[in-house]
């Protein structure tokens, strides 16, 4: 009796010693037939090979394709009897009438392990037949993604087995009950020609069955089923996901999904949905997950995704979105089960945002918007920017923050006029070569009236939610002030006029402010000491412009709010002695800065309703001043310089709030509550003529992490 053997196929001859004919016409149960290493081209048959009745294995090579070509008048393997395997081979160009490429007759079972079967485009009839209670296997598919498997003709009580890696496509002709099973990671769409009895398992990968079977369907963890199918019914342990983008999934019976399972459900913000259409019952358990196509959906959308012609039992016990902001609630009914949007999706890359942006995100999420309207538009232009990033850009300029910035502005013109007038290096003596006795210069006239010229430059980096800001300022003051001769009290007073140009760093836009002032002044003077004090008040006409540019939206918004401020000021200067010219000196300055509430126009559902806002500030300062005159028969020129600390930062008000015209929401924008702290440089250069005429050229600087703020005063006096 013989025995198995390991044969080496020496020969791509169609017959003859060493061809695969020759050893399959006197195969063995167990033989085991190979490709001599190096070997390659094709076997063109000139007559259909011998029928294949044993258990045998014919394996090609590793690094060569085989191909088996039946010229289109043979067919290739035709398996009797038992179980066989072939790996690693092409075939092609089987004949349809006499088999095909391979043809499994009943009871066989054959394993396919990367065997390509070309298929023949002008074949309507098969490239591989598999007979009552046989089965295939295909173990492996070297095909690519767009290759279909030729055509499989299945018989009644037959199964197919698919456990390739890869993707591709395969063409079923059912002619009876027949099973498939789709194991393995690779996909396999199934096509079908018309209804069939095709029971498809999916244990593992990805089916796509688009058609139409009188089989249930069952899906094991982790497989996939997809596709636009009708059935008798659905078992889903797995993953059910109906359509090739959107579409439907329809049975006569059940839809049962247990704990494992998982329902995929596509949106699409025009409306449309996943469809599960159930014919009797469905019973439903596991989770659902939503996967929305991009685009703008609104808060009361409603999606029906599964119906049912018996009863609606059981709930799905998790529901998960696919992005951020895509936030929903399930409705069960006795016969359906219903998603609804419970806010609009502005954007699917809102989840990483926070303060002022997620506040104004928020508000547009839950805003009543209807579809072609003005905001409609605004959201849409949203929705269809591709990073967090832009979308909180976006977002920045859609909130009433930039107008904090303003108050900031205003509060530090207040301090810097108080400190000019009341604070050195901004006084005079009217005979400075005098010797010094107190830090008041002695004087000899007691009425002064004066003019001072006033030009300053602020700049704020960005801090917290408060947007950095540029301010250049430019105005006058006139006053006048009464000093008693050999008295230690001055009294004065003076109005005075600014115009501020505001830019903001984080969005496009400017505001030029118009603002008018009225100032009562005191000091009192001791031996080494002086105190003085001041209160000034304020009026500010805004001229706004706020642009607001991102893709998709380009408008301007545009307001002429109106606002005040009163400041506070107390300070007090030292003097060392005769000798020393060094003058120590502290101030307090508190502010308070008031703006009215206003509405812009210009920028459609864009324009904002600002509330009024109020906001106190601290300003405080301590340092010292080194002043020496230099006297000459024409006059006399005073030099000063001083260092001091400086700190300025609100004391309360740091939220401003404001609402869209199109949505009755109010926003609170927070801004900031830091504090600066810093330093400031003075140079200061003063020139008298006479007892009468002083003018004077001054540079003060305050500068602290993120903020500097730079003053050139010209000041002219005179006095009488």
């Amino acid at each position: 009796m013989a025995t198995a053997a390991e044969l080496t196929i020496t020969s791509l001859d169609d017959s003859g010693p060493g061809t695969l004919r020759d050893y399959l016409l006197s195969s063995q149960d167990g033989d085991i037939f190979l490709f001599q290493p190096g070997l390659s081209g094709t076997l063109q048959l000139q007559s259909p090979l011998p029928d294949i009745s044993s258990n045998i294995m014919i394996q090609g090579l590793e690094d060569h394709r085989i191909v088996i070509d039946g010229a289109s008048q043979y067919s290739i393997f035709h398996f009797t009897e038992g179980q066989s395997a072939i790996s690693r081979l092409d075939l092609q160009n089987g004949a349809p009438a006499l088999g095909g490429i391979v043809q499994l007759e009943s009871d066989v079972i054959v394993f396919l392990d990367a065997v390509h079967i070309v298929p023949q485009s002008s074949n309507t009839e098969g490239e591989v037949y598999v007979k009552e209670a046989a089965e295939l296997r295909i173990q492996r598919s070297p095909m690519s993604t767009e290759t279909i498997m030729g055509h499989v003709v299945c018989h009644d009580g037959s199964s197919l087995v698919w456990e390739g890696e890869n993707s591709v496509r395969l063409q079923i002709e059912s002619l009876g009950t027949t099973v498939f099973q789709k194991k393995g990671v690779g996909t396999v769409e199934l096509r079908m020609g018309a209804p069939t009895d095709i029971q498809p398992v999916v244990e593992g990968g990805v089916l796509v069955f688009n058609g139409t079977t009188s089989q249930p369907i069952y899906v094991q963890v982790p497989g996939q089923l997809r596709g636009n199918l009708s059935c008798l019914s659905i078992v889903n342990d797995g993953t059910v996901r109906p359509g090739n983008s959107i579409g439907i999934m329809s049975m006569t019976g059940d839809y049962n999904q247990t704990t494992t399972g998982v329902l995929q459900i596509e949106l699409s913000p025009t409306g449309m949905a996943d469809l599960i259409q159930v014919g009797s019952n469905a019973f439903l358990d596991g989770k659902i997950e939503l996967m929305p196509e991009l685009g703008l959906y609104l808060k009361g959308d409603s999606f029906t995704f599964l119906t049912a012609g018996g009863v609606v039992a059981g709930t799905f016990s998790l529901l998960e979105g696919a992005e951020d902001g895509f936030r929903s609630a399930l409705s069960y009914f006795p016969q359906a089960v219903q998603l609804t949007l419970l806010q609009n999706t502005v954007s699917f890359f809102g989840g990483s945002l926070t303060g002022n942006p997620k506040e104004v995100l928020t508000t547009l999420e839950n805003a009543t918007v209807s579809r072609g309207s003005d905001l409609f538009s605004v959201l849409s232009a949203i929705n269809a920017l591709s990073s967090s990033a832009s979308v909180k850009e976006a977002l920045t300029q859609l909130g009433p923050t930039p107008f904090a910035s303003i108050a900031w502005s205003d509060a530090t013109t207040l301090y810097q006029l108080a400190g000019m007038v009341t604070q050195p290096p901004f006084g005079f003596c009217d005979v400075p070569c005098a010797p010094f006795k107190k830090p008041c210069c002695p004087q000899s006239k007691p009425n002064r009236i004066w003019l001072q010229a006033i030009g300053e430059k602020t700049e704020q980096s960005t801090v917290d939610s408060l947007f950095g800001f540029q301010t250049w300022t430019e105005g006058a003051l006139l006053g006048y002030n009464a000093q008693g001769i050999n008295h230690p009290w001055t009294l004065g007073g003076y109005v005075g006029y600014t115009h501020s140009h505001l830019t903001w760093h984080e969005i496009e836009g400017k505001t030029n402010t118009n603002s008018e002032y009225a100032s009562v002044y005191t000091s009192v003077c001791w031996p080494h000491f002086q105190l003085d004090a001041s209160i000034l008040g304020s009026f500010y006409q805004y001229d706004i412009s706020r642009t607001i540019n991102f893709p998709g939206v380009d408008r301007k918004a545009k307001s002429s709010p109106s606002g005040g401020g009163l400041l506070g000021h107390v300070g007090a200067t030292g003097f060392v002695s005769s000798n020393v010219p060094l003058f120590p000196f502290g101030k307090v300055d508190v502010m308070g800065i008031w703006q009215g509430s206003f509405k812009e126009k210009g920028a459609q559902s864009l324009d904002l309703n600002v509330s009024s806002a109020e906001f106190t500030f601290l300003h405080a300062e301590a340092g010292a001043l080194v002043e020496k005159p230099f006297c000459f028969f024409w006059g006399s020129l005073v030099p000063a310089c001083a260092l001091s600390w400086v700190y300025f930062g609100p004391l309360s008000g740091t939220n401003i709030k404001g609402q869209l015209a199109s949505v009755p929401t109010t926003m609170v924008m927070r801004t900031s509550s830091h504090g600066f702290n810093g330093v400031s440089p003075m140079l200061s250069l003063g020139f008298m003529s006479g007892e009468r005429w002083w003018v004077s050229l001054a540079y003060k600087g305050e500068f602290s992490d993120h903020r500097t703020e730079q003053d050139i005063n010209l000041q002219v006096k005179v006095q009488f």
